[in-house]
């Protein structure tokens, strides 16, 4: 059942999200007013894409099983989302997270460089987002140096 739901969960969640963008475009609206539900949520074609290739690339079951990686972007972007001042939209937060910790286990100069240009780039385009992008990263940094020095479970190697 794992290796199944390994396989498909990348899968599953574009799909999904195209669901939600089209109910929400056929819908005529960009936000529910629910902060939670407008994690899932996307501001045009371009946003959903690059958001849906982003989660493509990095959810690849490295350091933890996907689905763990998932749960975790998408409950701190959900602190993300409900600690900003601002209306929310996209799953920029879940990328922000899993990035973060996926950086703890891989920490190369290359790597470190893409992250900070990467959180430049989504701040300069929308500076009203700083705070649904640093506070999802910060967690997921924290959470994955506590697992790295205190946990007792078994890493996966990159694929």
């Amino acid at each position: 059942m794992a290796r199944f739901v390994e396989k498909y969960i990348r899968l599953a969640l574009v799909y999904s999200l195209a669901f939600i963008f089209l109910v929400e475009q056929c819908a005529g609206r960009m936000y529910t007013g629910n902060r939670i539900l407008d994690v899932f949520c996307h501001a045009n074609i371009w946003h959903l894409l690059l958001c849906c290739f982003a989660l493509w690339y990095i959810l690849r079951g490295w350091p933890w099983p996907s689905w763990k990686m998932l749960l975790i972007g998408i409950v701190y972007a959900v602190v993300g989302a409900v600690l900003s001042p601002w209306p929310v939209e996209g799953t920029s937060g879940i990328i922000c997270a899993i990035t973060a910790t996926q950086l703890v286990y891989a920490p190369t100069k290359r790597n470190i460089i893409m992250v900070a240009a990467s959180m430049v780039l989504c701040t300069i385009i929308n500076p009203l987002s700083v705070v649904v992008h640093m506070v999802p990263f910060t967690l997921g940094l924290l959470t994955a140096f506590i697992v790295k020095r205190y946990g007792r479970t078994e890493v996966r190697r990159m694929a």
